[in-house]
């Protein structure tokens, strides 16, 4: 059995994460909404290269007295430990050969999450990829994938259509495609995909 897993909103809380980030935005006088406006355009030029720098571009502009302490202090939030419900218990229900982390983004940006989380701890392989349907290999079937996001599903389940695709949750705001008609499971939490797995694995 092979067990890929994604890692924003679906094995850490992203969306929390981003909240802490607007509080640190709002004690530099930044809305919080207009935060969440430039995070999200910076995210939609390139989510390969986002960056609280890229953010802080933004933000200058609207902002020209803007110092650059604010990407420090940004980069401190990632500090946090931020699992999303289920995720330490989903991580501790199999085996570490058992469990592939496959995300997409900036390489820097994401091995900081990464490792503030602890999860080559748990994982065998970990993947930081812009194409997640490269990663996904039958060495060892079943094999299970599971994302938030309704385009990875979509891609993998196309592109592999002997992986069991679980969406986990719903996408977050971000996110430009919010559905898809693609064939899967869906649960509200690791646990509760970890808790399908295992019955249907036995």
């Amino acid at each position: 059995m092979t067990i890929y897993f994604d890692l924003d909103n679906t094995c850490i809380d992203t969306e929390m994460i981003r909240r802490m980030e607007a509080r640190v935005a709002l004690r530099y006088g930044i809305p919080m909404r207009t935060y969440f406006e430039c995070g999200n355009l910076a995210l939609m030029r390139d989510r390969t290269t986002f960056s609280f720098e890229c953010v802080y571009d933004l933000l200058h502009e609207y902002y020209p007295d803007l110092p650059r302490t604010i990407i420090r202090e940004l980069y401190r939030v990632l500090a946090v430990r931020c699992f999303m419900p289920g995720a330490l218990q989903f991580l501790g229900r199999f085996r570490k050969e058992d469990l592939v982390l496959v995300t997409s983004g900036d390489p820097v940006f994401q091995r900081i999450k990464i490792e503030t989380h602890l999860l080559s701890h748990y994982t065998r392989e970990i993947h930081i990829v812009n194409d997640k349907t490269i990663c996904i290999r039958p060495e060892s079937l079943p094999v299970f994938f599971m994302d938030d996001a309704p385009r990875h599903i979509e891609a993998v389940g196309r592109a592999h259509p002997w992986v069991t695709c679980i969406r986990v949750h719903e996408p977050p705001s971000w996110e430009i495609q919010q559905e898809t008609t693609h064939p899967h499971i869906y649960v509200e939490s690791l646990w509760d995909a970890a808790l399908y797995i295992t019955g249907v694995s036995k």
